[in-house]
């Protein structure tokens, strides 16, 4: 063979080769990509990850926007527990020490504006947390702290109340945590019947040391009923929310191991029944993910704020399935990405489930904000300066249309 031929030959196999090292390494990154975008996350103990063809991802977000009224107006009140850089001087004066004075503010949507929500001629304390139940139109919330922690930010042994036909009602908390335990009571939610509320409360024996806020283990879910006649402590959790499917009661949480859904059945040992895994991602789940349930409870939507470091923050709409045949399970319908260096938290959608607004944490010199998406348009409507609050101590809890 002469030297040209054997030249050509080499030259031949060594194409060959490159082109088969690109078409594999395409077709990882694909497969890499289906799994990252269109997951569906089982509700198994433990984590299962079942790729899906974007045609399904394509249907199931075709049949949400099937399920939403797509002509909703951007309009409302949007909630936020917070505290104003400018007030962090203003502080309540105990019998221990001083707290900043957080409030609830809320957002109009239609004069772009931040108001206090509930002035003092109807309650003469800070609120935190409120929660309307808009067929009841009531709200409970978290109020009147007693006492502080050792940061001199965190409100510990505060009181739950109700507004109701402007007066407010004092929902009394068991002697047995309020006379001998330290205590932080967060979000309270009413049931759908208005008769339960939960709350999520982490609480320590006053003499011993303080527990810490983000250990997420030792926060409890506990069901009471607004008589005060009955308390029960649901589940090891946090940002407990109510879900009614097929006349049962359901309660979707946050724990360690990821988002999770277990059926509310009154009077009964709360520890036999059965726990489902819905969301379980690579990093563990703690407080900073949140969620939010869609007005008819068959989506919600929740978060993932990560470092820079680890990649892009979204938040996620998934449809939830519950019913008596099969195990809770729920499917991605929409992932919202976020800009690299953001995180999203505090996901609530709109009142009629059009839209999905959020508190952004910016990396970047622009600042923090709240955002607005519309699920319709794919695409963020509103972008609301926030740089006036302080970020790490404000929640989003809320989104109302006043009557």
């Amino acid at each position: 063979m002469n030297p040209s031929a054997s030249k050509n030959i080499t030259i031949f196999f060594v194409g060959t080769l490159l082109v088969l090292i690109i078409i594999v390494g395409f077709v990882g990154y694909r497969f890499y990509q289906n799994i990252e975008k269109n997951q569906t996350i089982s509700s198994l103990p433990t984590e299962t990850v079942i790729t899906r063809p974007s045609e399904t991802i394509d249907a199931l977000y075709q049949k949400y926007l099937n399920s939403i009224n797509i002509d909703e107006s951007l309009s409302g009140d949007i909630l936020v527990t917070t505290l104003k850089k400018t007030d962090q001087l203003e502080t309540i004066s105990l019998d221990i020490g001083s707290v900043p004075a957080l409030d609830t503010f809320k957002y109009d949507l239609e004069t772009k504006s931040f108001k206090t929500w509930l002035d003092s001629t109807v309650v003469d304390y800070p609120i935190y947390h409120p929660d309307q139940e808009k067929n009841l139109n009531s709200t409970i919330f978290v109020a009147r702290p007693t006492k502080v922690d050792s940061n001199g930010m965190q409100i510990l042994n505060p009181g739950i109340f109700l507004f109701k036909d402007q007066s407010v009602l004092e929902v009394s908390i068991p002697e047995s945590v309020s006379e001998t335990l330290s205590y932080r009571a967060r979000l309270p939610k009413l049931s759908p019947q208005g008769d339960r509320f939960l709350y999520n409360v982490q609480a320590w024996d006053s003499s011993e040391e303080e527990t810490s806020f983000t250990d997420t283990d030792s926060w409890d879910i506990v069901i009471g009923s607004l008589s005060g006649e009955s308390y029960e402590k649901f589940a090891d959790g946090y940002g407990g929310q109510w879900i009614e499917a097929d006349e049962q009661l359901y309660v979707m949480f946050i724990d360690a191991g990821g988002l999770k859904i277990k059926q509310y059945i009154p009077n009964t040992d709360h520890e036999t029944t059965q726990e489902f895994l819905l969301v379980s991602e690579a990093y563990q789940y703690g407080l900073r993910n949140q969620f939010s349930i869609s007005s008819d409870g068959t989506y919600f939507v929740t978060s993932y704020p990560v470092h820079p470091s680890r990649g892009n923050s979204s938040v996620d709409i998934y449809e939830l399935t519950l019913g008596e045949s099969s195990e809770p399970s729920a499917s991605l319908v929409h992932r919202i990405g976020l800009s690299q260096g953001d995180s999203g938290f505090w996901p609530l959608f709109s009142p009629d489930d059009r839209y999905v607004s959020m508190q952004v944490l910016s990396s970047k010199t622009s600042g923090n904000s709240m955002k607005i998406y519309d699920m319709v348009t794919k695409s963020f409507k509103e972008d609301i300066p926030f740089n006036d609050f302080v970020f790490d101590i404000s929640f989003n809890t809320d989104w109302v249309i006043e009557n």
